[in-house]
């Protein structure tokens, strides 16, 4: 009589089905200023996501060349172009769209009146646009980052201007889309990112300024309060919105970390508890997990599995699309791109099992937006869930295997060596009772 043996893995055999659903277009053209032109836009960002609809922003391109607004369905089709920024009505919309019933708000870093950046409307249809506000830099300048909607308002920073310089928090009331001035940052803050709210205190992001690795604060009826600093090791230059469940608030840095290649971290609600979940890993050619974790929208959340993009290195190269659980474990890249097929990934939303996101560049590298080649893409990419954890225990003598798996997504597979070959165990359930008589047995799930 032998102890059949367990190995508490599981794995997960399909590849996830990647899509680029729409390319932008790669014939360009310069107009006699030098900006990049075409007849969609260039450079995506701050996708959401209505139903079978995507809505974006390109920050560059255009008939303009100063950026636009796009929709296009989640199969790929439909693609229409709502809007293009001209340079008075707004320029370089890379702040990402708030969708509220069938408007759409966001900002642009810079043009308007007078340069500084403004924050716009526009229904879902394409008609209706409107500047909401026009910053003038002394009420601020170069909103880094799009809006967030809480109770009626919609939250937003400046990264430079206002009272003293170094910009502010705001608030657009949608019944009347009035702008509210409530916070003049005083310590050089940069705030590059969105909010998070826990009741009626938000959260966000501060890179600082030079020397400083950034920090965490808190703005709401206690008003401003820096709840951690960055110190380079474990984090530094925060940048995009973080994300909150319960009382743990999650995000990641695109520097810092063990190897300075940027960490995915996550921090009690009242600053304690601070961990590093992950830190990627150098680079070079022995790079397999990614750089610079940007994700300016913010990482998702799917029951204990965060998802995010690193927008460099990786195995082809170009940014990769990741997943880690909330403890830190089981870190894994879902995809990689190596150019021609996109190239640095960001603005993930998570829809049933699949993420949606936008490349900034590839597929054609004559070009450049800026510090990005080519034009940049929208894709999906159908993900496997996470495998369940499986568990042994002796009941009545027998061992007795058990995991959750509601949607029947896994099968259990099994082995007597761990170099052979798996092999399914049909019509196993859980608890599955395996006999005491025979060979050791090793265990895994796989997804079906």
């Amino acid at each position: 009589m032998i102890l059949t043996a367990a190995v508490f893995t599981a794995r997960n055999a399909s590849a996830v089905t990647f899509t680029n659903l729409y390319i932008l277009s790669t014939n360009v053209y310069f107009d006699d200023q030098f900006n990049v032109t075409n007849s969609d836009g260039l450079v995506p960002n701050g996708l959401v996501l209505s139903g079978n609809v995507i809505y974006g922003a390109a920050s560059a391109g255009g008939i303009y060349g100063r950026g636009s607004i796009f929709r296009v369905n989640t199969d790929g089709s439909g693609f229409t172009n709502l809007f293009n920024f001209d340079s008075t009505n707004g320029d370089t919309p890379d702040s990402g769209l708030t969708l509220v019933g069938n408007t759409l708000y966001g900002t642009t870093h810079v043009g308007g009146q007078v340069g500084a950046g403004v924050v716009f409307r526009i229904n879902t249809d394409g008609s209706g646009f409107a500047r909401v506000h026009d910053f003038n830099f002394t009420d601020g300048q170069n909103p880094q980052h799009g809006l967030t909607l809480h109770s009626n308002l919609l939250y937003g920073t400046t990264s430079l201007g206002g009272l003293n310089g170094w910009g502010n928090i705001y608030t657009v009331d949608v019944t009347n889309n009035n702008i509210s001035f409530v916070y003049q940052f005083t310590n050089e803050a940069l705030a590059y990112g969105g909010f998070a709210f826990s009741n009626d205190t938000a959260y966000g992001f501060a890179r600082g300024p030079l020397g400083s690795n950034g920090w965490i604060y808190t703005f709401g009826s206690g008003g401003y309060s820096v709840l951690y600093n960055f110190i380079g090791t474990n984090g530094s230059d925060p940048w995009g919105t973080p994300i909150i469940s319960g009382n743990t608030l999650y995000g990641s840095t695109p520097s810092g970390g063990q190897f300075m290649n940027g960490n995915v971290f996550r921090i009690n609600l009242d600053g304690s508890g601070f961990t590093n979940l992950y830190s990627f890993t150098p680079n070079g050619g022995a790079n397999m997990d990614g750089t610079h974790p940007y994700n300016y929208n913010g990482l998702v959340l799917s029951g204990n599995t965060l998802y995010g993009t690193a927008t460099g290195n990786g195995p082809g190269g170009q940014g990769t699309v990741f997943r880690v659980n909330t403890d830190g474990s089981s870190f894994a890249v879902l995809y990689s791109f190596g150019f021609t097929n996109g190239a640095y990934p960001d603005s993930l939303l998570l829809s049933g099992g699949t993420l949606y996101g936008a490349t900034y560049g590839g597929f054609d590298g004559d070009f450049f937006v800026g510090p990005v080649s080519g034009s940049g893409s929208v894709f999906s990419l159908v993900v496997p869930p996470p495998a369940p954890r499986l568990n042994i225990n002796l009941v009545a003598g027998q061992p007795v295997l058990t995991w959750s798996d509601p949607s029947s997504s896994f099968s259990l597979i099994t082995s007597t060596n761990l170099t052979t070959t798996f092999t399914n165990i049909p019509g196993a359930q859980s608890p599955y009772t395996n006999s005491l008589i025979g060979p050791n047995r090793f265990f895994r799930l796989q997804s079906n």
